[in-house]
Order: structure tokens, then sequence, then C-alpha cells
């Protein structure tokens, strides 16, 4: 996000944590930024763009093709093993 748009908003910068806390027209301003520069590149065609995915697609995404309440299985109480939920730890580094 930083090497596109120059700025990190996240309340908890760090060059391993994940950029958070970035509002609808950031995101939406980092999608045309990007499209411009992998357009100019020469990496991206004149009728291809960046946009967020639907919900749809994140779900369908999300599961990997799974027919499971989530991507691990039906069992909600599995949940803590797959993802954190204490913000007050803040973000964790990137690929942990």
């Amino acid at each position: 996000f930083r090497a596109v748009t120059g700025i990190n908003p996240s309340l908890v910068p760090g060059d391993a944590l994940p950029v958070h806390s970035v509002v609808m027209g950031e995101m939406l301003a980092f999608c045309d930024l990007l499209t411009a520069r992998e357009r100019a590149a020469g990496r991206l065609g004149a009728d291809e763009e960046y946009r967020l995915p639907t919900e749809p697609e994140w779900e369908r995404a999300a599961l990997a093709g799974r027919r499971t309440r989530f991507a691990h299985g039906d069992d909600a109480e599995r949940l803590p093993h797959y993802a954190w939920f204490d913000v007050l730890g803040g973000p964790r580094p990137v690929a942990t």
C-alpha cells in the first residue's frame, strides 16, 4: 500500500505489519493508482483494472471451493486456531 500511495494510514505502522485502518476512499485511490502504474509499465491491459472484490468473490476465495461455514470447516469452536480476536494485542506480522 505504502509503495503505491506513499502513505501508511495504519494506527500501528510497521514494515512487517499489515496495513489497516484504511478508509474506502483510500482503498479506491490505491486501486486507481495501482491500475495506472501497471498499465504504464505494460503489465495490465487497457480493459483491465484493479478493484476490490465483491462480498461473494471474497467469500469464494476464502472458502477455496469448500462448502463449509468457515474455511477450516463448520466448527465455530475451532475459530481461535485460525484467527486472532484480541484486537488489544494489535496487528500481527504478515505471514504469522
